[in-house]
């Protein structure tokens, strides 16, 4: 080894302390204020000016592409990650309240609660050439993912909608750092989604399939095998692993709320793991009331409320929190739980089912494609329904019995409506044919809330005209509409699935 390589590499090598001292001194500083390399002159690039700040101001080394960790603290190899955070969807739409003192980080205690990642966090290329030889302790996923140093960033003053200038990032304060490890459940699900992509590259190479054919199926097919992780661009672009959102979100929830998810006490480190403890609920409950739930499984709340179903459903995973959410796996994969009633032997639902907030910074950012879009990552998601009988309408919840539980996933079918609707959504913004259109009766006479404000709604795709996604408000007060998009108010949008679809889907789904 050379003395340049020597020199390089000790560059890459700190004590704890070290980083410590490194990071604590950015706190209240903007990425302008810490950059001392002059990555802010010029023109720089967005994508990456925010980790060339990080690796050459802060650590002190210029960016690299090789497929091991970027640097040594105490002499354990960590991989330096730059992510920026939002304000999530319960902060934004009507302005920002700050409730208490802020701290180092210039953000208060309930800001620091509501912060969400901006995008996914990419980890490394999926090297198809070599990732079937590989086992996965000595990966090049493993090696990138095993320990991190993560660089908090505030985004945009919260907001997701994309700055036009990389320039502007000189702004964007700088938050927090972690050093983090993952716990031993995460790190078998990791196991589980790397090895999922690694035996189905094994079996192209090992069967001499048509690469061409066979590579596309990793960011589309096995992307919904998948509950951490995901894969993007699709081939023939060379896919990379990417953590989820949901997992990054949580990881975020976790550092700066300290809000720890319930573990549970079973490993679930794949969707197969999910299905063989849902079958073993149902083994174990099916056929039992909500009431003989309750008592037995120690449930000490009302029966009469939305939320009961759920909360007997964490308990029946092993649980104590009332949230499917609250739970580490579940929240990390974005499995969302659904309660669903059979009437007479049928699933019937009483009303449409809410999907998905539309994000509308990432809708009219044009350089956002489908395929990159946080929408088409949530209809890609899965849902997890759990199924009750109701002996009569008249009969209180109490008494419907729990029958199961069966998945919900969209087909090819449905995820390419979805695209067609938020494209759609698009065009009527980028194209200025957004309206707002009063929303009216039989007669024609406009309809007029409760308190005396008329019903009018913008003129997205509607339920009339769709198989099974369209977009419709919600709002808990009709009199407010906080989303302004080309001079049109509106509630906050949401994309929703027709329930005679979710219906007819569910009935045809056996139970797990």
């Amino acid at each position: 080894m050379s003395s340049v390589e020597k020199n390089a590499n000790s560059k890459h090598c700190f004590s704890r302390e070290e980083i410590v001292r490194k990071f604590e001194s950015c706190r209240g500083k903007t990425l302008g204020e810490i950059d001392k390399t002059g990555v802010f002159t010029g023109k720089p690039k967005n994508k990456g000016v925010a980790g060339a700040v990080i690796e050459q101001s802060v650590l002190g080394y210029p960016p690299d592409v090789r497929q091991e960790p970027d640097i040594k603290i105490d002499g354990i190899p960590y991989e330096v990650k730059t992510t920026g955070l939002v304000f999530g969807a319960k902060s934004e739409g009507g302005g920002r309240q700050r409730r208490s003192k802020p701290g180092p980080s210039g953000l208060d205690k309930c800001e620091l609660r509501d912060l969400e990642a901006k995008e996914p966090m990419s980890v490394t290329a999926v090297s198809v050439d070599e990732i079937w030889k590989e086992e996965f302790t000595s990966s090049a996923f493993w090696h990138k993912l095993e320990h991190m140093l993560i660089a908090y960033y505030l985004y945009n003053d919260g907001k997701a909608k994309k700055v036009d200038d990389a320039l502007e990032y000189e702004r964007f304060p700088f938050i927090d750092y972690e050093l983090h490890d993952w716990n031993d459940d995460d790190r078998e699900v990791l196991r589980s989604d790397w090895q999922i992509v690694r035996d189905f590259v094994a079996r192209v190479h090992q069967e001499g399939l048509d690469p061409d054919e066979e590579y596309p199926k990793i960011s589309h097919e096995l992307n919904r095998k998948l509950m951490y992780t995901d894969t993007s661009p699709k081939w023939p672009n060379k896919p990379r692993w990417r953590l989820k959102r949901s997992t990054v979100t949580s990881m975020v929830k976790e550092h700066f709320a300290h809000a720890e998810l319930e573990r549970l006490p079973v490993l679930l480190s794949s969707y197969a793991d999910i299905e063989r403890v849902c079958q073993d609920i149902r083994r174990d409950y099916g056929g039992t009331t909500v009431a003989e739930l309750a008592r037995e499984l120690h449930f000490g709340g009302s029966l009469a409320g939305k939320s009961v179903n759920e909360g007997l459903l964490v308990r029946m995973f092993g649980g104590s929190e009332k949230k499917i959410s609250r739970i580490d796996t579940f929240a990390k994969a974005g499995i969302q739980c659904k309660s669903m009633t059979l009437a007479s032997g049928a699933v019937r639902l009483s009303e449409d089912m809410k999907f998905a907030r539309i994000d509308f910074d990432e809708v009219m950012n044009e350089d956002v494609s489908w395929e990159d879009s946080a929408a088409k990552e949530c209809f890609e998601g899965r849902f997890l329904c759990a199924v009750f009988s109701e002996p009569s309408r008249e009969a209180p919840l109490s008494e419907n019995v729990f029958e199961g539980f069966k998945w919900l996933v969209l087909d090819d079918e449905v995820v390419d409506e979805a695209r067609m609707v938020w494209e759609e959504v698009r065009r009527l913004i980028v194209e200025d044919e957004l309206k707002d259109i009063p929303v009216l009766r039989k007669d024609g006479a406009q309809i007029v809330n409760q308190n005396g404000v008329p019903r009018s709604a913008p003129n997205f795709p509607k339920s009339k005209d769709a198989k099974a996604v369209f977009v419709r408000g919600d709002s808990s007060d009709s009199s407010r509409k906080p989303l302004v998009i080309n001079d049109v108010r509106m509630y906050l949008q949401y994309f929703w699935l027709r329930k005679q679809w979710v219906a007819d889907r569910l009935a045809q789904e056996q139970y797990l």
